[in-house]
């Protein structure tokens, strides 16, 4: 049987019946794109393997949530791109400081502030997992001319204008303390499927995989994980 070993690291298979029974009482929530949701759904579906008396139900404003009824371990999946609660911004006919450096639109993100799929999550849940990271660089999404992303923190632009790694550090500081006490885990980046492609396929360049020729850039996220763990 095939089975996915990390470099120097052994990791035993997963038991079901002994997570169940270890996380007894407890909420988890997974909150992020759709790498999380499917990290949710692959949880849910092992365990119900074991254990099929199941709730369906949508706790603290879930996208989706499960319950384990002779458990009580309730998992549930947020839905959220950036973490931070994001929109559209267009340039005031009164001008304003953005305005005064040339922006006309983009997008307003507010690091201070979690989009409102996940915010009753840090009441409810016990453990929280969170990912984020492949939607701040998606071309399509948000293009750094035409639709740049322009942080605010406290109502106000933060001027100067910040790069997206120091603003996705400025986010992920901020969600970690929404609740002082509580377990999180902040993943790093997984590949992804590709945007715009079939995420069946496997995606050839010159007769190799295209996961074997792109490596992820990792000029923040080792930085912030760091930060993590030294004040966790």
């Amino acid at each position: 049987m095939w089975r996915w070993k990390p470099r120097h690291c052994d990791l035993p298979l997963f038991n079901p019946v002994y997570f169940l029974e270890k996380y007894r009482n407890t909420n988890i929530g997974f909150v992020g794109d759709s790498l999380n949701r499917n990290m949710f759904i692959s949880l849910f579906c092992t365990l119900k393997r074991v254990s099929s008396e199941v709730k369906k139900w949508r706790p603290a404003g879930a996208d989706r949530g499960f319950t384990f009824l002779n458990y009580n371990l309730t998992i549930a999946y947020h839905r959220t791109n950036l973490l931070a609660r994001y929109g559209r911004w267009t340039a005031n006919a009164n001008g304003g400081v953005l305005e005064s450096l040339g922006f006309k639109e983009g997008f307003r993100l507010d690091v201070d502030v979690p989009e409102g799929t996940w915010a009753g999550a840090p009441a409810f849940h016990d453990i929280l997992i969170f990912n984020t990271g492949h939607w701040w660089w998606a071309p399509s999404k948000f293009d750094p001319v035409k639709s740049p992303v322009l942080f605010f923190k406290k109502h106000h632009p933060v001027i100067p204008p910040i790069p997206r790694d120091v603003g996705l550090d400025m986010v992920l500081k901020h969600m970690k303390n929404l609740r002082p006490g509580a377990i999180k885990f902040f993943r790093t980046q997984s590949p992804r499927h590709f945007e715009g492609g079939d995420g069946t396929k496997v995606v050839l360049v010159n007769g190799y995989s295209l996961c074997r020729q792109s490596r992820l850039k990792d000029f923040s996220l080792s930085r912030i994980m760091e930060q993590m763990w030294r004040h966790a």
